[in-house]
């Protein structure tokens, strides 16, 4: 059992700006600005759960309820389960693959976008394709981690061969991440599940704390979002050093680092936070103008731009502005 250590507590409500070049802007006059995108602009919901930028660059982006819809040059092309392969409409989760396809948790099992191809579901036999998937994890050695709501965790080995794990104390699986030892983290309501790649055995830690969301950054720190704990954890070489309280109950639905390396917190409650690795800006709430407290989601385009799916309001593109 690993031992966790948590100390310090940053905390500010100040707004600080991005670094971001003009030259790498794909419209520089748009530079610090929000735009909203709601049904009434075109969206095909008004609710996002996922989003995520394949290897063509092409943004796809998931609509509880209605299905999955690619962006590409202003037009939304949605793909629901009476006009493609998808398994559900309700999308939980997207993850793009190296080889160019996308992979999406469903309500009903894993769907996959090929690179060149339609949606279809992964798996052959419906075992898998009944599951209720929450959280996926393409590791680095290509084996998929599916994570799902009634205390299962599967694996689909890069050989073809399927494990499952059955996780009963974990319950409801939120998130899967990789570290840079090839650890594999899983976040559940009933805590941290680790998987030791080198020892190949699990560790449990933070079992009385459920785990949302999990990132690991371009400095190798692992982060780990709570439910209506108020704080964010993060943890280098796989010992927890510190958290950032956020002063206000909410959970942490999705976490993200942009090109500035600044890291930006979804949360339910609490509305859209950054941490520019000084200082914690909180105030971007509906108290302070932003458009809603609740966020479930954030990605990035291939141009650069950062979006943030909204529980009920729709989605919020953000250019980065210039230094």
């Amino acid at each position: 059992m690993k031992n966790i250590v948590k100390f310090g507590i940053l905390f500010c409500l100040l707004f600080q700006a991005c670094v971001k070049l003009a030259d790498d802007l794909h419209d520089p006059f748009e530079a610090g600005q929000w735009t909203l995108y709601n049904t009434l602009t075109g969206l095909p919901g008004n609710k996002v759960s996922a989003i995520a930028t394949d290897k063509a660059g092409v943004m796809w982006v998931a609509f509880p309820g209605i299905g999955v819809a690619s962006y590409e040059n202003g037009a939304w092309n949605l793909f629901d389960a009476s006009n493609s392969g998808l398994l559900s409409n309700n999308i939980t989760c997207l993850v793009p693959m190296d080889n160019g396809g996308m992979l999406a948790g469903t309500a009903a099992g894993v769907a996959i976008k090929p690179a060149t191809g339609e949606w279809r579901p992964l798996f052959g036999y419906l075992a898998m394709n009944s599951l209720y998937v929450t959280a996926i994890k393409i590791a680095s050695n290509n084996d998929i981690w599916i994570g799902t709501n009634n205390s299962e965790l599967w694996v689909v080995k890069n050989d073809g061969s399927v494990i499952n794990i059955p996780v009963k104390d974990l319950v409801h699986i939120y998130a899967i991440e990789e570290n840079s030892k090839g650890d594999i983290w899983i976040g559940a309501s009933g805590g941290l599940l680790m998987y030791d790649a080198q020892e190949q055995e699990f560790y449990i830690s933070f079992a009385a704390l459920p785990i949302t969301s999990l990132f690991l950054d371009s400095q190798n720190r692992m982060w780990a979002g709570t439910d209506e704990a108020a704080e964010v954890v993060w943890a280098d070489a796989s010992e927890w050093f510190s958290s950032l309280d956020f002063m206000s109950v909410m959970t942490v639905r999705d976490i993200f680092e942009d090109s500035a390396k600044n890291i930006w917190f979804a949360t339910s409650g609490g509305g859209l936070i950054k941490y520019d690795n000084v200082m914690v800006h909180q105030n971007m709430a509906e108290y302070t103008g932003f458009y809603e407290d609740h966020i479930n989601a954030i990605g990035e385009d291939i141009d650069g731009n950062l979006w943030f799916g909204l529980n009920t309001k729709g989605l919020v593109k953000y250019t980065l502005p210039i230094k």
